[in-house]
């Protein structure tokens, strides 16, 4: 829902074709990451890049962003420098 959510208010064709390509490989390992975590990270650095995306501020959004990735993968046991 967040990822169409995004997409929508991205207004951008191609980024939503390559995006949905991306997400059907990834979903299953966000969904792993958020049953690991039980969603107590995860759904506050949501709740960050929405708010972000929502005041219009693509320096936060970038951020926020990256949080929620360095997070998931931390959530997968994953280490990774981004």
């Amino acid at each position: 829902a967040l990822s169409t959510w995004l997409l929508t208010a991205a207004g951008n064709d191609t980024l939503k074709e390559l995006w949905n390509k991306t997400m059907l490989q990834t979903l299953i390992y966000v969904n792993a990451s958020l049953v690991r975590s039980h969603g107590r990270k995860g759904r506050l650095l949501i709740n960050n890049l929405v708010d972000a995306i929502c005041a219009g501020n693509a320096s936060e959004a970038r951020g926020a962003a990256r949080a929620l990735t360095k997070q998931t993968l931390l959530d997968l046991g994953v280490s990774a420098e981004l």
